[in-house]
């Protein structure tokens, strides 16, 4: 199922946003824009700050898409996934954004991550495209490679416009971190991991 919402700004104000997640119950397989993270993500309500209750407990693959003017961050990416406990591969195509940092990023966000303790005991394939070594791209990866316990493959496709002195490596996205996970870097035209999203495979 394909999910994008139009006008992207308007959805946090949608009133029925908790019945529309409630009806994706049942669906497999959800590709969704940034906005949809948006507009569940936590906020305040009622002078509370507050998360959305709503469980996908079917979805086995999720997609996500970036858009450029988006200020999704890791932390939306974490909890909306914490809501599909079954999910077993995530998809994250970042395009031009690769994630922007925001003041709930720096103030919040960025803290929370580091506390998690929650684990994605199902999660054994992650594919991230558009990956720069900034900040919020990195902290993503190495969330998976620390929380998903069960982690089989990490796939990272370098942006289009890829621009580092570094010289990017599995150890160098890994380092201090115990995991058992394979982990493949690609350029951005010369990707040919096995991960393929459901909707791209022919039948």
């Amino acid at each position: 199922m394909v999910l994008d919402i139009v006008p992207p700004r308007g959805f946090k104000l949608f009133p029925q946003r908790v019945n529309m997640m409630n009806t994706l119950a049942h669906v497999t397989v959800l590709t969704v824009t940034s906005t949809l993270l948006e507009g569940l993500s936590a906020r305040f309500d009622d002078n509370e700050y507050r998360e959305m209750e709503f469980c996908l407990f079917k979805l086995k693959e999720f997609h996500l898409i970036v858009s450029e003017e988006s200020f999704v961050n890791p932390l939306d990416v974490v909890q909306f996934l914490r809501k599909c406990p079954f999910v077993q591969s995530v998809f994250i195509d970042l395009g031009l954004n690769s994630f922007q940092n925001s003041l709930y990023w720096d103030f919040q966000g960025r803290q929370i991550i580091e506390d998690w303790q929650c684990l994605f005991p199902f999660i054994k394939h992650v594919k991230i495209k558009g990956f720069t070594w900034n900040e919020l791209p990195i902290t993503m990866s190495r969330f998976f490679l620390r929380h998903a316990i069960t982690l089989e493959l990490l796939v990272l496709v370098k942006a289009k416009i890829y621009v580092d002195p570094q010289i990017l490596t599995p150890n160098l996205i890994k380092s201090g971190i115990s995991t058992d996970a394979k982990i493949e870097i690609h350029e951005y035209m010369e990707d040919v991991s096995d991960i393929i999203p459901t909707h791209l495979i022919d039948v």
